[in-house]
């Protein structure tokens, strides 16, 4: 058989933008160093001019670079894009196909460990935080999309992180080194320019290779605890208005006053809702109709959180999904505090040792979807509802109502009292149920202290939204206990 022809000189060939170029010799194998190469055979010469310049022609043809392009990574796709003009234009191009807008979900757990494991390290740098960045930096390299925003829920207990065990001189005497996820550590690993939220609590739900996990951590010693993060990641569609919001409860009443200067006569509380809206929730314009709002809050009746409900709802005449829960440290990018400033604000909100402001604690951070084309709907599961039968039934009535699974994802809301026990020792039943009726969609949650959110479920096969008269919505109609929310979103394939 003829010897094929030798396709690559032993040079280095790079693209510095406006052509191809040859460095020096590259390394000598140790296959070059056993047995000298044989003389060429006659046939095609290498005409390194001639490769150049194919190189540069396949670089410029549109349809091979969008198809190759179509298939990188968003970070990877984001530097190719500066590399020639033509590449830029592809990038934009390929930044606008639907893939590049379907949510992604991430989760993450290490081996079960007690609290004395943490004791040997410093505060968040364990090796299992290690594994969780190594993780999450291999997951944001590789995903395809621009996320606007990521919800974080991590596990962890604060009875266990933040006590009354060791008081000294400084603040750190009191938090025990245990495991929580790192607000800081989190934020560093995410996409850039990407705002989050977040929240913890002993029990999270997420999802991994289409396989919904619901992480409660029951252990017959409180003492021990499973590592585990959970995060989905929402790109911004066109047409589509991701708003975050941080609600501190210390600065209600000094916003009532600033809106009270600027109109001496508020009718009724429902103006000063839809004020404290505006002012609450940047870039919410009148025209924007909210479809959806997500919460993550330290404590159920907070009145600068049920002021936001309430004036969401009256602006779209209660036709909004809303879900949320009370977990602990909840934080959000938008709030430039530490984990361990919340660790201690939470410490003096329980101890009250040392004088803070009211509320420095007590706070919510969320976010509010709008958009004429989104779909938005939520279902809540009651304590009655204790076999996978109920479930399914339940959640038939979010299937019934036509909600796309386009561009979809969902949250669970669930009460610490749910889960295992309360479904008489089965495991994971309400996340694997929706799994089974909704496999597109990524689902991601958490086990809390407190439920916030309603039912809502619209027809979406009807031509037209129904109109209709309705009533202002109550706290007692949002606020729960041992209650499951599923709130599903979807932007759609328009």
């Amino acid at each position: 058989m003829d010897k094929m022809p030798k396709m690559f000189p032993d040079r280095l060939i790079t693209f510095t933008g406006a052509d191809f170029e040859v460095a020096g010799e590259s390394a000598t194998s140790n296959s070059d160093l056993e047995e000298p190469e044989a003389e060429p055979e006659p046939g095609p010469s290498f005409d390194i001019e001639n490769i150049c310049h194919n190189g540069h022609v396949l670089a410029n043809q549109y349809e091979l670079v969008r198809t190759i392009f179509s298939y990188l990574p968003m970070r990877d796709l984001e530097n190719c894009g500066k590399v020639t003009q033509l590449w830029n234009e592809v990038k934009s191009i390929c930044m606008k196909e639907r893939k590049r807008y379907d949510s992604v979900s991430f989760y993450w757990s290490g081996k079960c460990a007690d609290v004395s494991y943490y004791s040997k390290y410093e505060l968040f740098q364990s090796p299992h935080h290690r594994q969780l960045y190594e993780a999450m930096e291999k997951f944001s390299s590789e995903i395809l999309i621009k996320p606007k925003i990521a919800i974080i829920f991590g596990s962890g207990d604060t009875d266990l992180s933040v006590r009354d065990s060791s008081p000294g001189l400084e603040p750190e005497d009191h938090m025990e080194k245990s495991w929580l996820v790192d607000k800081g550590g989190v934020l560093s690993k995410l996409p850039r320019d990407c705002l989050a939220i977040g929240t913890t609590s002993r029990g999270i739900v997420g999802t991994s290779g289409g396989i919904s996990i619901e992480q409660e951590n029951l252990f017959d010693e409180n003492n021990m605890l499973c590592p585990a993060m959970s995060m989905l990641l929402i790109p911004e569609k066109p047409g589509v208005k991701i708003l975050p919001f941080h609600l501190a409860e210390n600065q209600l009443e000094p916003l009532i006053e600033e809106i009270k200067k600027d109109a001496f006569y508020l009718e009724n509380d429902s103006v000063l809702q839809e004020k404290l809206l505006e002012k609450a929730v940047k870039g919410l314009q009148p025209e924007d109709k909210i479809r959806a709002v997500i919460l993550l809050s330290n404590g159920l009746d907070l009145p600068f959180s049920m002021h936001l409900i309430q004036g969401a709802a009256a602006r779209s005449k209660n036709k909004l999904a809303i879900g949320g829960a009370v977990g602990d440290l909840c934080w959000s990018s938008l709030k430039d505090t530490s984990m361990l400033a919340l660790m201690r604000e939470l410490f003096y909100f329980n101890y009250q040792s040392v004088p803070v402001a009211e509320n420095s604690y007590m706070s919510t951070s969320g976010f509010v979807i709008a958009g004429e084309n989104v779909q938005a709907s939520s279902v809540l599961l009651p304590r009655k509802v204790r076999s996978e039968k109920r479930i399914i039934a339940e959640l038939q009535k979010l299937k019934n109502s036509g909600i796309s699974e386009d561009n979809s994802f969902a949250f669970m809301f669930a009460c610490c009292g749910r889960g295992e026990n309360h479904y008489r020792g089965k495991s994971g039943l309400e996340a694997a149920t929706f799994n089974k009726m909704f496999p597109k969609t990524p689902l991601v949650g958490v086990f809390g202290n407190g439920e916030i959110g309603i039912s809502h479920i619209p027809d979406f096969n009807a031509p037209t939204e129904t109109s209709e008269k309705v009533n202002a919505l109550k706290p007692g109609q949002f606020l729960h206990s041992f209650t499951t929310i599923f709130v599903m979103v979807s932007f759609g394939s328009w």
